[in-house]
């Protein structure tokens, strides 16, 4: 039985401990509270940048390490430290063999523009498509978005809309940033395609495992929860020397595809170029097979715009264009991953397989499926208390809101719950000794049943699933059972415990 309480206690966070069992079984009850957090926090303000068009951070940060990847460093590629270093090679450079864009017999070209471009007039612009800025970091919203992307659909014309990942420099996280991005974009779901911009550079640059501050992890964390949210997959716009040097192939895997940036000598261009003469440097894009788009200048000139435009070449035709714009059609139901910290006792419930991997890294225990979600439904609010570490998960507008107004930190959409209440209900239970992992969230009624008789106390349903008990992990089956078992025990030792007393009161 040793064995048992030891996993108990290791999926439950619980001290098998016969004062323990009394407290839990309510002779002892602890409030659970916590500190509020100071009001008045002053937000970085917006910084945006420009060389040309793109927006570039200019603090020159040192380029991270390579060593973990299998990169060429020919030529330009040495001297690389910030994104802006990245897009430029001289007329001397010499091309490589690999030409791979996407294959297609046909091309489009257009622009991406933002705010700074905000005299720009449009009827008088030659484009096929037109790129607009929607949003930046968790907090920014182009003030030109809706004017400029509703005028481009007015004309007929081919939308995309893009992210600037991390644009206020405050380093949100990625879940929170894509879910802002989708709030704000999704009256423009299937009528344009999104894009992630990833081309700060503390996310560029960040050579750590902690997929949360950096990195491609970052960016397929954000991907995921955007294609999550919304049913789309967005583009991934960056330099060919950063779709070289990072460790793209995980998103590329997930078939999220690369718009690529290289100026090459980036001479005055007046007009669109030829298609034969929109080439990269040839040496290919790492992890992603090919490219859908190519950004060739920053300093086009088209009628229409006193000023230098991006110039683009999108390989394909509208009907390609569109694909990338429409919901899924083949999504599946979505899995939802629970872990485990056997240091805070706390579980954790994740749809990104990212962030379980980082979470595994960092020393949780990874006990399989826990249910899978609807890519559609009501909303499942994700929160985090920065004081106790501990997370939260509501449908709960209500709670969610004054959870925030007493210091938790919102964390965006964590997934979906089904609206149809014929599917499996997700049970919600609360720890009243606990001062983090306070809540859990099972499917298992037998689990709410064993956690009851240990202490719990029952809060209901907390939203509705579909079932995932044919893809558990046996350790959470096991457990399960242990838990089950463990019940009767405890309950064996409080009863002698209590005869015990009554016999030496005698």
């Amino acid at each position: 039985m040793k064995n048992k309480k030891r996993v108990i206690a290791r999926i439950f966070g619980l001290t098998l401990s016969t004062s323990l069992m009394v407290s839990n079984m309510g002779l002892s009850v602890l409030a659970d509270d916590f500190d509020e957090v100071v009001e008045g926090q002053t937000t970085s303000e917006l910084a945006d940048e420009q060389f040309g068009n793109f927006e570039t951070d200019q603090t020159n940060p040192q380029p991270s390490s390579m060593s973990n990847h299998d990169v060429n460093n020919f030529g330009y590629e040495q001297g690389v430290e910030t994104f802006e270093d990245s897009l430029y090679i001289n007329e001397n450079f010499e091309l490589g063999t690999n030409h791979n864009p996407r294959p297609s017999t046909t091309t489009l070209d257009g622009i991406d523009i933002s705010n700074w471009q905000s005299s720009i007039d449009l009827d008088r612009i030659d484009a096929d498509f037109v790129i607009v800025k929607a949003t930046g970091g968790a907090s920014y919203i182009d003030p030109m978005f809706r004017q400029f992307a509703n005028k481009t659909l007015s004309q007929g014309r081919l939308l995309g809309f893009y992210h600037f990942g991390n644009d206020m420099k405050d380093n949100p996280s990625p879940e929170a940033e894509a879910t802002f991005f989708y709030e704000q974009t999704k009256d423009y779901i299937e009528k344009g395609v999104p894009i992630l911009d990833f081309e700060e550079s503390q996310l560029l640059h960040y050579d750590g495992e902690d997929s949360s501050k950096g990195g491609t992890g970052w960016a397929l964390r954000f991907l995921e929860t955007y294609y999550t949210l919304s049913g789309v997959k967005p583009l991934v716009y960056t330099s060919i020397h950063y779709a070289r040097t990072l460790d793209w192939s995980k998103v590329a895997e997930k078939g999220y595809h690369l718009w690529v940036a290289q100026y090459l000598e980036n001479k005055p261009q007046e007009g669109y170029r030829k298609t034969e003469d929109t080439n990269t440097d040839c040496y290919g894009t790492g992890a992603f097979e090919n490219y859908y788009m190519h950004q060739y200048t920053s300093r086009g000139q088209l009628e229409g715009y006193n000023g230098n435009l991006d110039l683009n070449k999108f390989y394909g035709n509208a009907n390609d264009w569109q694909a990338l714009a429409h919901i899924d059609p083949y999504r599946e139901m979505m899995d939802m991953y629970r872990l485990y910290n056997p240091h805070s006792g706390e579980h954790f419930y994740t749809s990104s397989s990212q962030e379980r991997d980082n979470c595994v890294v960092n020393g949780w225990i990874d006990e399989g499926k826990g249910w899978q979600a609807p890519k559609e439904g009501r909303n499942v609010y994700r929160l985090f208390n920065p004081n106790s570490g501990d997370h939260h998960y509501t449908s709960d507008t209500v709670e969610r809101d004054t959870l925030v107004r007493l210091g938790w930190v919102y964390e965006g959409i964590g997934w979906k719950s089904a609206s149809n209440k014929s599917q499996y209900p997700v049970y919600r239970l609360y720890n009243p000794n606990a001062q983090t992992g306070t809540h859990h969230y099972t499917l298992q009624r037998d689990e709410v049943k064993a956690l009851v008789n240990m202490g719990w106390i029952e809060e209901g349903i907390a939203w509705y699933a579909y079932d995932a008990r044919a893809n558990e992990s046996s350790l959470v089956s096991e457990a399960q059972q242990f838990l089950v078992d463990a019940a009767e025990v405890i309950g064996n030792v409080v009863k002698a415990d209590i005869e015990n007393k009554k016999y030496e009161n005698k």
